[in-house]
């Protein structure tokens, strides 16, 4: 499914949240935890060359909350309208307010 994904498959998307499910605490770790995402950008980036694997290369950019982050890895993230889709997230760092920001690249 990640190739068929688009820039214009998020267009629709910016602004909204994309839930993912991480393991509750020690005491109960069967119970999972929300943690909200906000997809705040999705920037267009030009091929790489003629045989690119990758027609439209993209980032997604994702705000969450201040505190603590996510790690480099993959997550399952749920959203109203797309479903389920699995991305590689990447921390960027917090901003001034201590949110997050986290990138999806596409390449």
């Amino acid at each position: 499914m990640a190739d068929e994904l688009t820039p214009a498959t998020f267009a629709d998307a910016v602004g909204s949240t994309f839930i993912i499910q991480l393991s509750g605490p020690p005491e109960a770790p069967d119970t999972p935890v929300p943690y909200a995402l906000t997809l705040t950008d999705v920037v267009p980036h030009a091929p790489s060359g003629p045989q690119a694997p990758r027609a439209e290369p993209f980032s997604l950019v994702f705000l969450g909350p201040a505190g603590g982050y996510l790690s480099q890895r993959t997550y399952a993230l749920q959203h109203a309208a797309l479903g389920v889709v699995e991305l590689f997230l990447v921390p960027l760092g917090p901003q001034a307010d201590g949110q997050h920001r986290y990138e999806a690249v596409f390449n």
